[in-house]
């Protein structure tokens, strides 16, 4: 029923557009005709538009009349506006506000409106933006000007696309798309597909139909500058659909115009090739591509660009298992972030400064303007002289409250922006902390396995004659290599969830195979201290995860209660169900936890003291990358514990939805 109102509504619409006589009967006025025929030609010839609007100007020099000059005025701010000078645009319609508003204008409003609303988007200020196209969609409607009611209602459609409302965003883009289709405006019909391709992000099936249209469409109408970045979304739909081959495939399809393209473009689809071949083990094409990119930042002296070849730089050692390099590649990374940022707070507390002043400085030219206007009117009427002064003094009064409020507006937006980067700076330098504390243990961890392996490696060459020796020597080296590698692997996860490169797969998980199978890893450590294992879990409780950190959980606490644990000890693992949870207790029977010390369990800047029968110490990675796997899978973890008779984690996990 919506979608046939919609049908009609445009219908109607179309037919009062084609309705209205497009002839226009010159005034008397030669300066007013110049003027709207300027506005005429805006679409077809920016050139020349401003060059009538250029002999209108010279004509009003000579004659000047007030309503042709305002009227020129805001044509002037049209033509800035195509020219994407949005901010003298802006100045300037905001200036004729006033006058099209006294004398009831509504047309001359609308298009004021539209340009104000364009300078705030184009300054990210969505919702204010939002508030300042409703008018200007209103007033085209109320006017009948039809096609600037769809434009608005794009720009509309633009701005809660960019408010994260994205279902509202789509009614929008689909009118402007069925309007278009009636009237065959191919540039509106691209423009409705490019924005419909952008908000039809979590369906890409339709996503990429869209993708295609716009990209066919904009081969015919030739809006080359554009096909780059919509290429570029296409290719990544696909990367996205696992479609690896059609990904590479539109990615590749830019770059037979290469040289043509705008630089961002470039770095785009160079960025996106890199870790496209990453993705698919072509570590020489993606290093090939990431060369490419280090040359473009060396060339045009970009830092954002060059963090972006160090974080790329990264996943590739990562992914040749090259973990110190990727680490310090990371790091470089985030060096150059945290001097951009820095950077960038500095220029725009600069630019609303200045802002600030040319704001303040125009205002009082304004207001030295009426004083002296206001004297000659004085001495011209007298009798109307209380009168004036009156009125004058009421503008003072309301402009000073204006001027107040636009301040405190002002001084809370920059108070805001300081306590976020406070907040930034704060969090920065605990991330830094943590990662010294955490390098300087895990130095000291990987030394101890690695002067085992050397120390019994020489020893074993020693006593290579001897078998019993041999076989003794090759055991504690074995134990020290799983050591070794049980502390990178949950070094690796860890550095992956703190740059947020751990993607889960939520999934319905059976508890007792999933703990059945973290045994089948866990039985030869257990079986070296006669360490019982026992799976009492429930066989029909499920939980709704992701199975791979859900298993690194277990792994983990269940690693560590071996660690902690007497010989011939046992583990107990078992689990309950309530209405909305599973709870999953990993109970042992070992040397336990001091009351006091249990908080410290999951604290980055805590330092802890580790004591098992072997005398295990750690570096605490392992509980940390449990609590976080936990709350990224909408759980949480307690721990009970007490000295000599052992410690019980318990884990809760959201119920399987079936």
């Amino acid at each position: 029923m919506q979608s046939k109102f919609l049908y009609i509504l445009v219908f109607v619409l179309a037919f009062i557009a084609k309705a209205k006589s497009e002839a226009y009967t010159k005034t008397d006025n030669k300066e007013f005709y110049y003027v709207k025929t300027a506005e005429e030609l805006i679409k077809k010839d920016l050139i020349a538009s401003q060059k009538y609007l250029d002999s209108c100007l010279s004509q009003l020099e000579t004659s000047p009349n007030q309503k042709v000059l305002f009227y020129a005025k805001l044509v002037k701010s049209q033509i800035l506006t195509k020219q994407h000078r949005y901010e003298k645009a802006y100045s300037i319609a905001n200036k004729t506000h006033g006058y099209f508003e006294a004398i009831g204008d509504e047309k001359a409003l609308a298009k004021i409106h539209f340009i104000i609303g364009t300078y705030l988007s184009k300054n990210t200020l969505f919702s204010e933006a939002l508030d300042e196209f409703w008018q200007s969609s209103n007033l085209f409607e109320r006017t009948k000007d039809v096609e600037n009611f769809v434009y608005a209602r794009n720009s509309i459609g633009n701005c809660l696309f960019n408010l994260n409302r994205k279902d509202e965003a789509k009614t929008y883009f689909n009118f402007v798309k069925i309007y278009a289709e009636i009237n065959k405006d191919s540039l509106m019909l691209y423009m409705s597909f490019k924005n419909l391709a952008n908000a039809y992000d979590k369906q890409p099936e339709k996503a990429i139909v869209f993708y295609k249209n716009s990209i066919s469409l904009g081969y015919k109408i030739e809006m080359y500058e554009e096909l780059a970045s919509l290429y570029l979304g296409l290719s990544k739909t696909f990367e996205e659909l696992d479609n690896l081959d059609s990904a590479f495939f539109y990615l590749n399809k830019p770059l037979q115009s290469f040289n043509i393209l705008r630089h961002k473009d470039k770095q785009r689809i160079l960025i996106g090739l890199a870790l496209l071949h990453s993705k698919s083990q072509n570590i020489d094409s993606a290093t090939y591509y990431i060369n490419q990119l280090k040359n473009f930042s060396d060339s045009f002296d970009d830092s954002r660009l060059e963090e972006d070849v160090y974080k790329l730089k990264s996943n590739l050692y990562s992914q040749q298992s090259n973990y110190k390099d990727a680490f310090f590649q990371l790091l470089e990374a985030y060096k150059i972030n945290d001097s951009i940022n820095k950077s960038a707070f500095s220029q725009s507390l600069n630019e609303i400064k200045e802002k600030y002043y040319y704001k303040q400085k125009a205002k009082q030219t304004e207001i030295s303007k009426l004083e002296k206007e206001n004297q000659v009117k004085q001495q011209e009427i007298k009798t109307l002289s209380f009168a004036i002064f009156s009125i004058f003094l009421v503008l003072l009064i309301i402009m000073g409250l204006f001027n107040a409020s636009k301040q405190r507006k002002l001084n809370r937006s920059l108070n805001e922006k300081n306590e976020h980067i406070n907040k930034s700076n704060i969090q920065l330098r605990n991330t830094i902390n943590t990662r010294d504390r955490l390098i300087s243990v895990i130095a000291h961890d990987i030394k101890n396995p690695l002067g085992a392996i050397s120390g019994f490696g020489e020893l074993l060459l020693m006593n290579w004659e001897k078998p019993e020796k041999v076989k003794q020597y090759a055991s504690i080296i074995f134990k020290s290599a799983t050591n070794l590698h049980a502390l990178l692997e949950n070094l690796l996860t860890w550095a992956n969830s703190q740059t947020e490169q751990v993607v889960l797969k939520h999934t319905n998980i059976n508890i007792f195979n999933l703990v059945q199978s973290t045994f089948n890893l866990l039985e030869a450590a257990a079986g070296e201290q006669s360490i019982r294992l026992k799976n009492n879990c429930n066989s029909e409780h499920s939980i709704f995860a992701d199975s791979n950190t859900v298993q690194t959980i277990i792994r983990n606490i269940t690693s560590n209660a071996i660690k902690f644990s007497n010989p011939k000890s046992s583990i107990n693992i078992l689990s309950e169900v309530n209405d909305k949870y599973v709870t999953i207790h990993i109970k042992d029977s070992g040397i336990g936890i001091k009351k006091e010390d249990i908080p410290k369990l999951f604290k980055q800047d805590m330092d802890r003291e580790k004591i098992g029968v072997h005398k295990n110490k750690g570096t605490g990675v392992g509980l940390l990358l449990c609590k976080e796997f936990v709350e990224l899978n909408k759980g949480s973890i307690d721990v009970q514990s007490e000295i000599g008779k052992g410690t019980t984690f318990s884990v809760h996990f959201p119920i399987s939805k079936n």
